[in-house]
């Protein structure tokens, strides 16, 4: 029996950089606990999952809402050179083991400039 048809276009890179993020647009909602804090002010720390051309998987302490714009900052891996890219949250949920945070997020990339697309592109050279 076949298992669930792949949605994806892009075949993903297993690959854990740390990323910077900030909420651009829509907002975003925490943990109960950390709402009366006032939100996520300014930037966030998260680590990708993996990435491919399109989208990335993160995980985070935060569990934002879809729909919402980020603006992704990273190192390549394979030349340490600063990339950034402007992502919209595609679903977000609990973590069942916090290994690298609590929440997961897709993002699906929507915005970047050719310099940080050669970035990107650093993580499908082959090894």
């Amino acid at each position: 029996m076949a298992g669930p048809k792949e949605k994806r276009i892009a075949p993903r890179i297993t690959t854990v950089v740390p990323v910077n993020c900030r909420v651009i647009a829509s907002g975003a909602s925490l943990l109960p606990s950390q709402r009366a804090a006032g939100g996520i002010a300014g930037s966030f720390p998260a680590k990708t999952i993996n990435v491919s051309r399109d989208g990335m998987l993160i995980n985070l302490e935060y569990d934002l809402v879809p729909g919402s714009q980020l603006e992704v900052s990273f190192n390549a891996p394979s030349d340490d050179r600063p990339a950034k890219i402007i992502a919209l949250v595609a679903w977000s949920r609990r973590n069942a083991i916090n290994l690298f945070g609590r929440y997961a997020a897709g993002l699906k990339m929507s915005r970047f400039s050719e310099k940080d697309r050669a970035a990107l592109a650093n993580f499908f050279k082959p090894l």
